[in-house]
């Protein structure tokens, strides 16, 4: 009984089908026709109202004759009862058919209104007529047009259980069709390892980290900040060693010209692209160091809550206002930035229009992120290789560092393109980079596409991995330690070389130079250190274990002198005593031998560890 219920329901469901098969009639454009397309299309419906009222009636007489050749036991009563509940629910559902089609009837008559209105403005007499002629067919068939409007409701209602199941999944793959499909992060996840965090494991290799930096930062104290205080070391430099660059968590710095990609690389990397707390990117993009760190919540800081944090406290060199204009420091609930903090830099401009020449930034800041940064990425965009003159100037202070670049919007080129590009940039770099070895690059691209070249995404890949590498334990030892050192050289080379300062001075001396004379030979040695030989010739014999190119600008001692007269120091022997010995020797032991036992250290120490567990 239930298969011959299914196959009458199907039947019937055919019939609709075909029904509406029949309802699409091309409608011409002029009154004339259209009058015979609606005569048309009511004759159909009638024909086809006679074809599903047959079809209602041999379904309800099959079911019937089912039910009593099934149930022969069953009383002629009841069997009888049966028959007229079964007529009463067609009688209910015509009577239902009706009711929707009076509804449905004023929207149809309201559709032949316009279109009569329509029909008069091309030719009033023919249009009347045929308003008419359509107007008493339509009446005619009006029943049949509402039987017919409400199978289309029934067939509707069949399936409407199936389609509000499937409403969420739809809207949801319309968002997705309207934009391109986003790619997986999953695989960044695990390449920088963000499941560790919070471990046993991640917590003792914390505490072992800070171990060290503790050593570092008692090594500085006792060996690099004596000669800076006898030196004034802080008043000829911005680039100092303090808490925040010793204990801060690992700092990635992005660099470039303008609309290079570095904002969507970062955006890409943290998973905040198409949010409201995307960087903002090509032409919308600010002229601001974008300051990404973790917190608890999505949160703007301001200055003052910028300066709380001890990692950019010593920002306030540069001014409040100066950190209210080009600083966007933000915290953000992403678990990545519990390894790292990001900064996103502004991108560089070579020709400056004189309206905004007051706004540029100033080196001193590029330098400040360069100087507290662990891993620096230069961005190029593929379509751009050339070296701008103000990319040039910023490689400069590069100079000592390990830089990475990165060849962004690689899904621009072809593979064996990208290949060539290489090629490219490292021969434009060679006779600016001083390493020995060539500098990394990766060819990436941000497109939340699912199917990349094979080789991009390798490329992606590598990167992935090579940041891993530099946020791991040894990574962090080393490029704190090599910080801390790279200043205790700069140091040494600020106090050798108002040493040999004090050095001409004496030798030029005369027996009775004292007093003002004695002032004005200092100030003429300052002030023309080349007429002395100064940075050249025999004196630079003294200057040992120092390299003429990681001397300052003579400029720059000009002005230090003039606000810290020459004769006001003392030369590096005077400086020694019978029990410490001598600061300049110490830190020579510090830069030797200290600090890079520090990193020999820590690998011990991860050793036994590792064997112990």
């Amino acid at each position: 009984m239930k298969i011959l219920h299914s196959l009458a329901t199907l039947l019937f469901v055919l019939i609709l089908l075909i029904q509406l098969d029949l309802n699409p009639i091309v409608e011409a454009t002029d009154g004339s026709s259209k009058s015979v397309s609606k005569a048309t299309k009511g004759l159909q419906k009638v024909k086809c109202k006679e074809k599903v009222d047959e079809a209602l009636r041999q379904y309800f007489k099959d079911e019937d004759d089912d039910d009593n050749d099934d149930n022969d036991d069953v009383d002629d009563d009841d069997a009888d009862d049966g028959n007229e509940s079964d007529e009463d629910a067609l009688e209910n559902d015509r009577t239902d058919n009706q009711d929707y089609g009076d509804d449905d009837n004023d929207e149809d008559n309201d559709d032949d209104d316009d279109d009569d209105q329509s029909g008069e403005k091309a030719s009033d007499n023919d249009s009347n007529d045929d308003d008419d002629d359509d107007d008493s067919k339509e009446s005619a068939h009006e029943n049949e047009d509402d039987d017919d409007e409400e199978k289309n409701q029934v067939k509707k209602a069949s399936v409407n259980k199936k389609s509000s199941q499937n409403d969420h999944d739809d809207d949801e793959d319309d968002d997705e069709n309207s934009d391109q499909p986003r790619r997986s992060r999953a695989h960044i996840d695990d390449i920088l390892k963000v499941y560790e965090i919070g471990s046993q494991d991640d917590n003792a290799e914390q505490n072992l980290i800070q171990s060290i930096f503790r050593d570092v930062k008692r090594v500085y104290e006792s060996t690099v900040k004596p000669l800076e205080t006898i030196y004034k070391y802080r008043q000829i430099t911005t680039r100092l060693i303090t808490d925040s660059e010793i204990f801060s968590k690992p700092m990635i710095l992005f660099l470039g010209g303008k609309s290079t990609g570095k904002s969507s690389l970062v955006n890409y990397l943290l998973g905040i692209d198409g949010t409201s707390w995307q960087i903002p990117t090509g032409a919308a993009s600010q002229t601001k160091f974008s300051i990404l760190t973790y917190g608890d919540n999505y949160t703007h800081l301001s200055p003052i809550e910028l300066a709380a944090d001890f990692t950019f406290s010593s920002l306030q060199r540069f001014g409040e206002q100066f950190i209210a204009d080009y600083i966007d420091a933000r915290r953000l609930p992403i678990n990545i930035l519990q390894k790292m903090v990001i900064v996103d830099s502004p991108g560089l401009i070579d020709m400056v229009p004189t309206a905004m020449a007051k706004q540029t930034i100033d080196n001193d800041v590029y330098q400040w992120f360069i100087d507290r940064s662990d891993v620096i990425y230069i961005v190029i965009d593929v379509s751009q290789l050339h070296l701008s003159t103000s990319l040039r100037a910023l490689l400069d202070q590069l100079k000592g560092r390990e830089v990475r670049f990165i060849i962004a919007k690689a899904d621009m080129a072809s593979h064996s393109q990208i290949i060539s590009m290489f090629g490219q940039l490292l021969w434009v770099l060679s006779p600016i980079m001083s390493h020995e070895r060539p500098p990394m690059v990766y060819a990436l691209s941000t497109l939340p596409q699912d199917n990349f070249d094979e080789f991009v995404d390798s490329q992606e890949t590598s990167w992935l991995k090579d940041l891993s590498q530099q946020l791991s334990g040894i990574s962090r030892i080393e490029s704190h330690i090599a910080e801390v050192r790279r200043h205790a050289v700069r140091v040494r080379n600020h106090a050798k070389l108002i040493d040999c300062y004090l050095s001409t001075f004496y030798k030029n001396k005369g027996l009775f130079t004292f007093g003002s004379s004695s002032r004005q030979l200092a100030a003429d040695i300052a002030e023309n250190p080349h007429q002395y030989r100064i940075y050249s010739g025999a004196f630079m014999g003294q200057l040992q274990n120092v390299s003429r190119y990681d001397l300052p600008d003579p400029g720059v001692y000009r002005e230090f002198f003039r606000s810290n007269p020459l004769i006001d120091f003392k030369p590096l022997t005077s400086t020694c005593s019978y029990f410490r010995g001598c600061p300049i020797d110490r830190l020579d032991v510090a830069i030797a031998y200290d600090l890079p036992e520090l990193v020999g250290k820590y690998k011990k120490l991860t050793k036994t560890k590792f064997e112990q567990n």
